[in-house]
Formats: C-alpha cells, structure tokens, sequence
C-alpha cells in the first residue's frame, strides 16, 4: 500500500506515494500536518492541535501512519503521534499492543517501528 506523499492535495484524491508498506488484512491510517493548514504571519498553522496548548502541535513529524486491526484505533493514534515528536514515538508505539508505525520526519527520515523491520518499507525516489 502506498502511502501519500506529504503534499497539500487541495481536496484531489490523487497523490504521489512516498513509501509503501506491504499490508494484509489490516487498516492502514495516515495523519499530517501538510492538510488543512495555512501560513499566517510566516508561519504554518495546521488541524493537528496540542491538547496541552489548544494550538497547532509543534512537531518535528511531517506524518504518520499506523497499521491496526482497526480503522477507529489507529486513527487515533496517528493524531497522538504527531504530537508527542519523534523522540517518543517509536518508544510509545513499540510499547503499544497491535500497532506499527511509520514516520517521516521534517528532516525526512523515515522512522518505522521494529515488527516492520523485515518489510520492505522504504522511500520511493522522485
């Protein structure tokens, strides 16, 4: 499964993939901070918001995607991991029952969780 690149779609459907991951029989949810935003005062402001500050998260993760059983449970942690940054995430998510997950950072790097270590989860070119 292809994983949308990380560019505002401008409400299209079709996007680029940036990485794949081989998946079967489980729900595979993307969340970012590159939809529904906009730059005010030079500054990105986006939908994802820090439920400490009531504001847009400042984070270093770009997106995130994680792999579940079900669509209802990894939406919801899609939206946590962005906020709690890259330092935490693949700690919280390794230590989370029935869930991978798959990172691009600000920096981009693409950060994946250890059951999906063997996978051919990479960075398509272009």
């Amino acid at each position: 499964m292809g994983l949308r690149a990380p560019v505002p779609s401008g409400g299209s459907l079709q996007a680029a993939s940036f990485a794949s991951v081989p998946v079967r029989g489980k729900s595979v949810v993307t969340s970012g901070v590159y939809e529904r935003s906009f730059v005010r005062n030079g500054r990105v402001l986006h939908h994802i918001l820090d439920p400490r500050t009531g504001k847009p998260a400042e984070t270093d993760v770009l997106s995130a995607t994680v792999i579940a059983d079900k669509s209802l449970d990894a939406d919801g942690y899609t939206t946590a991991l962005i906020v709690m940054g890259a330092d935490e995430v693949l700690t919280f998510a390794e230590q989370t029952p029935g869930i991978e997950t798959v990172l691009l950072t600000t920096n981009a790097h693409l950060l994946k969780t250890t059951g999906l270590q063997g996978e051919d989860v990479q960075l398509q070119a272009g």
